[in-house]
């Protein structure tokens, strides 16, 4: 998707707070800015003629063949607070001058802008709120778990992920095999497979698949797997205002091949074992084709806490919108070893019980 831009980027730069100046930040779960200094609030106009619209994937392959992420210069980024410019990697932060806002100005030749963003619904308390309840339910974990100050430690981020749509075109050729009913010359019925050679081209159509676009975290996997893009609105900056947010470390290119591997390996296999039909198929040789491929950069909202407990820096990650929860936590060798020794126990009065019963029924 590709942002068509409307009004001017004054307006889209204007993040100040316009009864007293100071700066303004995204409020989640609204279409609003909240002055952090006079609790002001300001409504986020969407931009005259913005649009989302998919990349055609080609084009860009055409433009930035050979071209490493690595090798693409950094976006220039105001201070809305004091007007310093800085050059750096990330699309949001906060100037290290003044603390206030740094904004997009320029981008680099080859960085694909983002298309879209998935704001922010859930706030720091609610956030916490979701940590809280996810180390309850983790009952084998420390107890020191229970002490982390998620309020404070919280740090709300957008993470790039790319989301692709693609034609893939499968010539295949096969066997077919039905199973029918046979009668022997002894009058028994078995049942043998009929055999016939089957060819042909199916067509599977891949819609908003979502890759990463950036490593932030070990434990990001299963909410990056999960990520529902319903709510995504064309890319405005007021949204990463008090926010931070990460430039993509992985070009389309790379994301493509995931995706590419992804369908190969189970939704393309499973469209041409149907299309063949029978009760057992055969797939000697299928060749897979892509068109009309299309991709956009999105950026997703995640609360991030990192704490230090057992000698090591342990990560959990909320999903900003639905408040899923992935992280990692040290386990309390006490709790485990008594939890073992109740199973254990548990078992040993099975066993006792079994055999007692053994022993009523054979004396």
């Amino acid at each position: 998707m590709t942002v068509t831009p409307g009004g001017s980027d004054r307006e889209a730069l204007m993040l100040a707070c316009p009864a007293c100046g100071s700066q303004q930040r995204h409020e989640p779960g609204t279409k609003s800015l909240a002055c952090t200094a006079c609790g002001a609030r300001t409504a986020i106009l969407e931009r005259t003629g913005a649009t989302l619209v998919e990349q055609p994937y080609d084009d860009w392959v055409h433009g930035n063949t050979g071209r490493q992420v690595a090798s693409l210069g950094g976006v220039v980024m105001r201070c809305e607070g004091c007007h310093a410019t800085t050059e750096m990697a990330e699309l949001a932060s906060v100037c290290q001058f003044c603390r206030g806002h740094l904004v997009q100005v320029t981008s680099p030749d080859g960085v694909v802008p983002p298309s879209g963003v998935l704001p922010f619904l859930l706030d720091r308390r609610q956030a916490t709120d979701a940590f809280t309840a996810w180390v309850t339910s983790h009952r084998l974990g420390i107890d020191e778990l229970t002490t982390i100050n998620a309020a404070e430690s919280f740090t709300s981020t957008y993470l790039p992920v790319w989301s692709f749509s693609a034609t893939a075109t499968t010539t295949y050729e096969g066997r077919r095999g039905d199973r029918k009913p046979v009668r022997l010359p002894d009058d028994r019925v078995e049942m043998h497979t009929e055999w016939q050679d089957a060819a042909g081209t199916v067509t599977t159509r891949i819609d908003s698949q979502v890759v990463e676009g950036r490593k932030v975290s070990v434990v990001q996997d299963r909410l990056v797997r999960n990520l529902s893009l319903e709510g995504t609105v064309p890319f405005q900056p007021e949204y990463l205002a008090g926010h931070t947010a990460t430039r993509y470390d992985r070009d389309p290119a790379s994301a493509f091949e995931e995706v590419r591997r992804a369908a190969e390996k189970k939704r393309i296999p499973k469209d041409v074992r149907d299309h063949i039909g029978g009760d057992r198929t055969e797939v000697r040789s299928a060749l897979t084709g892509y068109s009309d491929v299309r991709f956009a950069l999105i950026l997703a909202p995640l609360w991030v806490l990192t704490y230090i407990a057992a000698g090591k820096t342990w990560q959990v990650l909320v999903d900003g919108r639905t408040g899923e929860v992935a992280g990692e936590f040290p386990v309390d060798g006490g709790k485990l070893a008594r939890l073992l020794l109740t199973w254990l126990g548990k078992l040993a009065l099975v066993v006792v019980g079994l055999a007692a019963v053994v022993y009523f029924f054979n004396r």
